[in-house]
């Protein structure tokens, strides 16, 4: 029994991560994580790109994915996070000047209300500042992926339309986007079923020097209402079971885990 019990603690000390928590700490491809935690919203745990708060979105200690604690946005305050172009990491996906126009993102949203155009995360200034990408939900409610071209005036859509979003719902929502080829992917699941949806893009994406935005553009037009957890940003493309296990809360040191226990026995 001692030796099982040591076994157990030897076992626990191989990670950082609690059980069942992602650790993205060693994927050097993860580039930003924002944890919204109670006293550390604007935080990016991996990176060095700190948000800045709009308004004022608030802490929910009650209703979360991961940690202890969400990100509450009204939509009529015109609650959001921004982070300067000049301010994001260097080699930041989408970056102005960057040569890496690669990009997933993965991030828990519930939504309070439904039925107008709602962004989650975006790269858009949208009075007269031009588009360089956003995720968003139309105004009948499909999640969609929108790129800018022509100096960012003009904007090319993909849609998941085999899925809508509603209200009092926890949904794991990510897209891929690589503009060396012009593909994209955008998944979605909804606690029960997982939808996907992807393709390529026609134009060149524009590399603008707007702000990304977390819960609207960054000028603050067609805002979020309701909850946001867990955003990761990667520089590369995630495949569909990376997804997965984020959703899952599985990726990084808890596969390493399980890893280190099957070579142990074998």
């Amino acid at each position: 029994m001692k030796r099982i019990f040591a076994s157990v603690l030897i076992l626990m000390g191989l990670s950082s991560a609690a059980w069942g928590a992602n650790d993205f700490s060693g994927d050097a491809n993860c580039v930003a994580l924002w944890n919204f935690e109670s006293g550390a919203l604007t935080t990016d745990s991996i990176g060095t790109n700190t948000l800045t708060a709009v308004n004022t979105p608030v802490a929910d200690t009650v209703n979360f994915q991961q940690g202890a604690a969400s990100c509450d946005f009204e939509l009529s305050d015109g609650d959001r996070f921004t982070i300067a172009d000049a301010a994001l990491d260097a080699g930041f996906p989408l970056k102005s000047g960057t040569t890496n126009k690669t990009i997933s993102v993965v991030l828990w949203a519930k939504f309070e209300s439904v039925g107008v155009e709602q962004t989650l995360f975006s790269k858009y200034f949208a009075a007269g500042g031009g588009r360089t990408l956003d995720l968003f939900t139309t105004s009948e409610n499909v999640l969609s992926l929108a790129i800018g071209y022509n100096s960012g005036n003009s904007k090319e859509t993909k849609t998941l339309a085999t899925f809508t979003v509603g209200t009092g719902t926890w949904y794991s929502l990510a897209f891929t986007f690589d503009d060396v080829t012009h593909a994209w992917a955008l998944y979605s699941w909804d606690g029960a079923t997982a939808y996907t949806s992807s393709g390529t893009f026609t134009n060149q994406i524009y590399l603008g020097t707007q702000a990304f935005a977390v819960a609207a553009n960054s000028d603050g037009a067609f805002r979020f209402d309701g909850l946001i957890d867990e955003t990761v940003v990667f520089n590369d493309i995630l495949t569909s079971a990376e997804i997965d296990q984020i959703r899952g809360g599985t990726y990084g040191a808890s596969s390493n885990i399980n890893n280190w226990w099957w070579r142990r026995r074998n």
